[in-house]
């Protein structure tokens, strides 16, 4: 997640790792902390990998350094972007930074990137709503529980319904684009 994020914050400019702190801090928002103890870490390694350079500014007498993309980097951005993205607990952090960097691709890509979290999002909540289905079957749940569970499971389908009207508005968005520029 983090190099993904990180290739694509300095595709097009170079940056330092103050600032991408912040601009991390502001695309995850509170639901993630951010520390440069896990920042630093990340641009070395990517460094060490030959994805960037930390080049050390000449007129900054604090020796700050900024990160600068390499060649094998920019291959590498275009890998993660349209790898596909794994369900596990960044799944939506994933998501949102190929979103921030779709202009970076072409359309058909952008479009395939964005069909990908339409067909989960319909994938959710159809899995959501078979769940409702049967939850008067599960004899091992209290009813309260039950109750309790029906409107997490309500939530689920709300906020899976709202992705996937986001992402088809967006797909006809980029495809309406594409066809003014041609």
């Amino acid at each position: 997640m983090y190099e993904l994020f990180i290739l694509s914050e300095i595709f097009d400019h170079d940056i330092d790792g103050y600032r991408l702190k912040y601009i991390l801090e502001n695309r995850v928002g509170h639901k993630r902390k951010v520390s440069y103890g896990s920042l630093y870490p990340q641009l070395g390694k990517l460094e060490k990998n030959g994805l960037i350079e930390l080049i050390k500014e000449d007129n900054n007498p604090r020796s700050r350094k900024v990160a600068h993309i390499t060649a094998k980097g920019r291959e590498r951005f275009f890998e993660l972007m349209m790898e596909p993205v794994p369900i596990n607990g960044n799944l939506d952090f994933t998501y949102e930074f190929k979103f921030g960097s779709l202009r970076f691709l072409t359309t058909e890509q952008q479009i395939q990137i964005l069909n990908e979290y339409a067909e989960f999002q319909k994938n959710t909540i159809e899995h959501n709503q078979q769940v409702a289905k049967e939850m008067h079957n599960y004899n091992f749940m209290s009813e309260s529980d039950k109750k309790d569970t029906q409107r997490v499971t309500g939530l689920r389908i709300a906020q899976s319904r709202a992705g996937l009207d986001w992402a088809n508005k967006i797909i006809n968005e980029v495809s309406n684009d594409a066809k003014r520029t041609k």
